[in-house]
């Protein structure tokens, strides 16, 4: 009779032992996808940035070419008008 409450009582510290393992791995399974999730967004926004700067650097170049053309187009009207001379 002893014996078979020493088993129940061990049963039970296991139980609860077992119990209290598996809310560890659920809270840190949460707590890695959350990371997860949080990494993911931190590289999104990163991806987005660098794309927003790429984009204005090369807007810049584009409002250069759009200045120079002009100045171009006047260089080969000249340069048309001293080879008919």
């Amino acid at each position: 009779m002893e014996t078979l409450e020493q088993l129940k009582k061990e049963l039970e510290e296991q139980t609860r032992s077992a119990e209290e393992r598996l809310n560890q791995l659920k809270y840190l399974q949460a707590d890695f996808d959350n990371f997860r999730r949080l990494h993911a967004k931190e590289k999104e926004d990163i991806t987005s940035r660098a794309n927003e700067r790429l984009i204005n650097d090369l807007l810049v170049v584009l409002d250069d070419f759009e200045r120079a053309l002009p100045s171009l187009e006047q260089e080969k009207k000249q340069g048309r008008d001293a080879d008919g001379l």
